[in-house]
């Protein structure tokens, strides 16, 4: 990969007449196009400012974006008006571009803050966004690179996850708390949550058997390939990433609840992995249990947890290895 192909450029957005009452909600400014030379291709650009909960929302968007993306760097700040000083509000470094090429910030400066301190912001009812833009070309020759493709959809998706840009579609969890999503990416995830969306304005899905905290980590990984706090979660994400058929968050989480098999959880272990029938996590924790049984039977709050079916299962095992079940036997 050839990094050292890379390009910057300095541009001041002036955005003319910034009243309160020509700020409403939901007003939508563009700049004109620029362009960025970059390994003697010519790429073109434009900024894009909004307004949404009374806060200046301000994005860098590529023009007719294609398969093609950059590293780049973008540093925005307010040129002084009444010092030499400027003031440095936003820095994005390492953001990769490609397709879905908006990158920014939806609170660049609030209204109130605006308005109430126009000496800091605005000339003659003026307000001026310096940009300083660099792109350093991370795109092999071969442009199908698929580590290379993935790096580059990654970093975008998680900005699309953090920022919530551009909604389409919502979760209503369990809890009743709604989680904003894409209708891109949840198409490019689940055949099965993608049958649960409709194509209308405002595509709500109802998840009646998963909270919002839960609801919100699947939805991390769908964007991201990442999971906050895997090792508390990956019990709790069992069973979204079996329903929506997330087959690589399932076997993350298997792994992952396999690792932390403990004296504290194996009986819980054990009765998730025989209700989901995950026979390699069911082996795991019933050698656990195996090797530890006099310790575990001791503790009776967590081996009542465990009725005559359950039981059945784990002498059927200790039959087909032939192993000693006397202790299981001995719990009828």
């Amino acid at each position: 990969m050839d990094l050292n192909k890379s390009s910057s450029r300095s541009i001041e957005w002036k955005i003319y007449n910034v009243v309160e009452k020509r700020l409403k909600e939901g007003k939508k400014l563009q700049s004109n196009t620029f362009e960025i030379i970059i390994d003697k291709k010519a790429t073109k650009w434009y900024f894009l400012a909004s307004i949404k909960n009374s806060k200046i929302a301000f994005y860098l968007h590529m023009q007719r974006p294609k398969a093609t993306g950059f590293l780049t760097k973008l540093e925005i700040y307010i040129p002084a008006i009444s010092n030499d000083k400027e003031i440095n509000l936003k820095f994005i470094k390492d953001y990769s571009m490609i397709n879905y090429s908006g990158w920014g910030w939806k609170s660049l400066i609030s209204l109130t803050d605006l308005f109430e301190n126009p000496h800091e912001y605005l000339n003659n009812g003026t307000l001026s966004i310096g940009t300083k833009i660099e792109l350093i070309n991370a795109v092999e020759d071969d442009v199908n690179n698929s580590s290379i493709t993935y790096f580059k959809l990654n970093e975008t998706f998680k900005i699309y996850f953090d920022e919530k840009l551009f909604t389409d579609m919502t979760f209503l969890c369990s809890d009743g708390i709604e989680i904003q999503a894409h209708r891109f990416a949840i198409f490019a995830s689940s055949s099965v949550l993608k049958n649960m969306i409709n194509l209308g304005p405002n595509s709500i899905i109802e998840v009646d058997d998963i909270d919002s905290e839960t609801m919100t980590e699947i939805l991390r990984y769908i964007y991201t390939d990442e999971v906050n706090d895997i090792d508390d979660f990956a019990p709790k994400l069992i069973y979204g990433a079996i329903k929506y058929e997330l087959d690589e968050l399932t076997k993350l989480c298997k792994e992952t609840v396999a690792k932390n098999i403990s004296f504290k959880n194996a009986i819980e272990y054990f009765l998730l992995a025989d209700k989901f029938d995950m026979k390699d996590l069911l082996d795991c924790c019933i050698n656990f249990i195996k090797t530890n049984h006099k310790v575990l039977v001791q503790n009776k709050h967590e081996w009542d947890k465990l009725d005559k079916k359950h039981l059945n299962v784990l002498l059927d095992y200790y039959h087909e290895n032939g192993s000693d079940i006397i202790i299981f036997e001995s719990s009828f």
